[in-house]
């Protein structure tokens, strides 16, 4: 990764999800994914998004994939899912 990639990705993905906000529908989703393991692109950036949004809330994984009904049995052999310890 070149120097300063990494502070530009993160600005462009908030950049997207406050995008994002205004054209939900009331009660809509946002389904926060990336490709990468990094904290400042997972865990970071989505305190961050709460902290300023405070209307949304974190959902387990297995409540995302109710919503696509027969295809969540698809979603969650894709999906990588990992529980953080209390």
């Amino acid at each position: 990764m070149r120097p300063g990639a990494l502070e530009q990705r993160v600005k462009e993905q908030t950049e997207i999800l406050d995008r994002a906000v205004p054209l939900l529908k009331a009660g809509g989703r946002i389904a926060y994914i990336t490709c990468s393991v990094l904290d400042e692109e997972n865990g970071a950036q989505v305190r961050s998004f709460l902290a300023r949004h405070p209307e949304f809330s974190l959902q387990p994984p297995a409540e995302l994939a109710k919503a696509l009904g027969e295809r969540a049995a698809i979603f969650g052999k894709a999906a990588r899912c990992r529980r953080k310890a209390s």
